[in-house]
């Protein structure tokens, strides 16, 4: 799986399909394994707006692929996700059918990108997010790294 534990950060947007001015977003998303799968846990920041809490949930299943339970802003979507190879890909819904929401997880140079669809009674909306990991001081030295493989001694 791409995104690995510990602390993320990044920048995104979402619009509204069929219109032109995105509306921008920062996230901060902590990621915790356990035994059962990966906790995902995260704020969305957008200037004028309030902050949009997020939670999802992924276990992997006997059948290759992953359980997936999102929450965010009154929603709750459920599905399944296929994490062992890139792109990664999931496709959610809500239980009453009403909602969709789809997603791949991808490597673009340092950082991953996110990039998905989803679509509800109010409309169809395509959103996408650049995550890499938070700076951290490497232990022994005052080097700031942001990729455990770039570490460079002090």
């Amino acid at each position: 799986m791409l995104l690995t534990p510990g602390d993320w950060q990044g920048r995104g947007s979402w619009r509204p399909v069929g219109e032109t001015a995105p509306v921008s977003f920062t996230a901060l998303i902590h990621v915790r394994e356990d035994e059962q799968g990966f906790l995902v846990e995260g704020a969305l920041e957008s200037p004028g707006s309030a902050d949009i809490a997020v939670n999802a949930w992924l276990a992997p299943d006997e059948f290759g692929t992953w359980a997936v339970t999102v929450q965010a802003a009154g929603i709750n979507v459920d599905g399944v996700a296929k994490l062992e190879s890139v792109p990664h890909l999931g496709l959610l819904w809500s239980d009453d059918g009403l909602i969709h929401v789809t997603f791949a997880i991808f490597t673009v140079r340092d950082t991953h990108g996110i990039r998905g669809f989803a679509k509800s009674r109010r409309g169809a909306i395509t959103w996408e997010l650049a995550l890499e990991p938070r700076q951290r001081v490497v232990a022994g030295g005052n080097v700031v790294s942001i990729d455990a493989r770039r570490r460079r001694g002090g």
